[in-house]
């Protein structure tokens, strides 16, 4: 063991509280007390090294800039939260028509439209008299146009075609809805005829990709406007996944 300087230190007995003074030799050792003549252990202390201390000039405090700080980082929960939000959050139509059958064929709407009249018709003449057979033929005629026409203008009425940012929306009755996203869309054409420029109606063609579906939309107002907003979401929308049928 290393020896210490030989400086005295005072230390005072535990026995007699008598202050000795020792040169110690090692850090702890047994020492015998001159007044009570029994020993004590005693330890030296030991020296602690302080840390430094820079002192900054007065003309210079509060002139340096504070550190710049990192921005708070999200957390975990925060993402997974904002990323559900985005991805239910439904993307809003920037255009949306219905079909019109009845522009579409104007003809049969006349046909259906004159089948009821002559029912009518039928149904008018016989009352009062013993016509059975123009009765029953008045029903039938008027039963069938209406069933006809009724139908005609669900099968009009309840097709709906949507263009979002990122997708063509064709929905059929009540539950076929089928989504199809722009890059499985090879092209969208639209055909009018002079009967059709004259209602302001057309026919919608929507020719995807590979060996999807294809689809034809009879009775769609305006279908060059359906086209030209396909074409601008094709040149701007970023690639996405594969398409979404519902049924």
């Amino acid at each position: 063991m290393s020896t210490l300087e030989a400086t005295p230190l005072t230390f005072t007995c535990p026995h007699c509280k008598t202050a000795v003074d020792v040169v110690p030799e090692h850090r702890s050792e047994l020492v015998t007390c001159p007044n009570c003549s029994k020993p004590f252990q005693i330890a030296v202390p030991t020296a602690t090294q302080q840390p430094a201390r820079v002192e900054v000039p007065e003309d210079i405090r509060g002139t340096q800039e504070p550190l710049a700080q990192d921005p708070p980082r999200a957390q975990p929960d925060e993402v997974r939260e904002a990323f559900a939000s985005r991805k239910d959050k439904k993307a809003e139509p920037i255009l949306s028509v219905r079909a019109n059958l009845f522009r579409r064929y104007p003809g049969r709407f006349a046909l259906y439209a004159v089948v009821i009249l002559a029912g009518l018709y039928l149904l008018f003449d016989s009352i009062g008299g013993q016509y059975l057979f123009e009765m029953i033929g008045g029903v039938i005629l008027v039963g069938w146009g209406l069933v006809r026409m009724i139908a005609w203008h669900w099968r009009g009425s309840s097709t709906t075609i949507s263009v979002t940012p990122h997708s063509i929306i064709l929905n059929r009755g009540l539950t076929d809805s089928i989504e199809l996203l722009t890059e499985d869309v090879q092209t969208v054409q639209a055909a009018q005829d002079l009967i059709c420029r004259l209602f302001g109606v057309g026919d919608l063609g929507i020719v995807t990709r590979g060996n999807m579906q294809n689809f034809l939309i009879r009775g769609v107002p305006d279908p060059e406007s359906v086209v030209e907003a396909w074409r601008a979401n094709a040149v701007h929308s970023p690639p996405e996944h594969s398409a979404h049928t519902h049924s």
